[in-house]
């Protein structure tokens, strides 16, 4: 059984050294840790080379001089270079997080029983840290206030968010193969991932923490609230905007795919792209049809402010 997991790094000096160790100390050993340095101008990079230099028969550093991809197109050339490897399984990792110990071994335990004949994806929860590894909060899920069962999530939630962190995911062969195939660069990997397996196979949940998600002002994404700042701020007003503009632009994507959306599924997201793309009157009439799926009060009330704004 091959497992591999892919990371994608930009200026993490501070933190990398602690992620690869818990990476490196797991109780059921990975056989690879592929990764692609984004560019950095710090010294990851010098980091990376003492890590591959002291263990090259685990640690693959991706040399493809294309310098800053930006994170989405950088985990799929990661995506793309791991499986010429045929791994059984594959994992997400951040450059700044620490693995609790048995993470691997967790989430196989929860992957086994599913069908390896389907996509499938296993995924956990997480306790939240702060940059010196002190726990704010015990659980990530219930920190943003995502209820992860039943699971998997409706594809109506998944075009609004995605509630589930990709370095807690791990995904079988038949899923990696499929994301792939597809090569959707424009979603982030773990929404990406997940809407793939809930389409076309398995999700399961692990309720209970394999990692330390650690927040801290360099963050890449981090945990994102729906509303910032003051309701009506200038800026929060752009963080939406683009925010929906961005899932509008995912949600027309997905039409273009090869998935086996039912019917149902297709109008679900035709009705998703109506509802911020249509005259008022419509956008309205749509709005009814997804104005309970945000799982947060912050977020319903984002989803109403955007009926103020224009799409394209």
């Amino acid at each position: 059984m091959k497992l591999i997991a892919i990371m994608s790094t930009y200026n993490g000096e501070k933190f990398i050294a602690e992620q690869l160790d818990s990476l490196l100390s797991q109780s059921h050993p990975l056989d690879w840790i592929i990764v692609r340095d984004d560019g950095s101008t710090d010294r990851t990079p010098d980091i990376l080379e003492q890590y591959s230099q002291k263990y090259p028969a685990i640690i693959e550093k991706v040399i493809d001089n294309l310098g800053n991809l930006g994170l989405k197109s950088s985990y799929f050339k990661l995506l793309t270079h791991a499986l010429e490897k045929n791994p059984d399984y594959l994992l997400y990792t951040d450059q700044d997080d620490v693995w609790l110990p048995d993470k691997i071994e967790r989430l196989l335990g929860k992957i086994q029983v599913l069908d390896s004949s389907r996509p499938a994806l296993v995924f956990s929860d997480a306790r939240v840290v702060d940059q010196h590894l002190q726990e704010t909060s015990s659980s990530v899920a219930r920190f943003q206030k995502f209820h992860p069962v039943p699971c998997p999530p409706s594809l109506k939630s998944l075009l609004l968010h995605c509630p589930i962190l990709a370095c807690t995911m791990m995904l079988n062969a038949k899923l990696h193969a499929l994301m792939v195939r597809e090569h959707n660069a424009l979603l982030n990997p773990d929404k990406w991932a997940l809407i793939v397996a809930t389409i076309a196979g398995n999700v399961s949940y692990l309720d209970e923490p394999t990692l330390l998600y650690r927040q801290h002002s360099a963050n890449a994404l981090g945990m994102r609230g729906g509303i910032r700042r003051k309701w009506f701020d200038p800026e929060n007003r752009r963080f939406l905007r683009q925010r929906y503009q961005e899932a509008v632009d995912e949600a027309r994507y997905l039409l273009t795919l090869s998935l086996p959306f039912s019917h149902d599924e297709q109008k679900q997201i035709n009705d998703f792209i109506h509802l911020f793309t249509t005259n008022i009157f419509a956008r309205i009439a749509n709005y009814f049809k997804f104005c309970l799926t945000p799982p947060h009060w912050k977020r319903k009330m984002g989803l109403l402010l955007s009926l103020f704004f224009r799409y394209q």
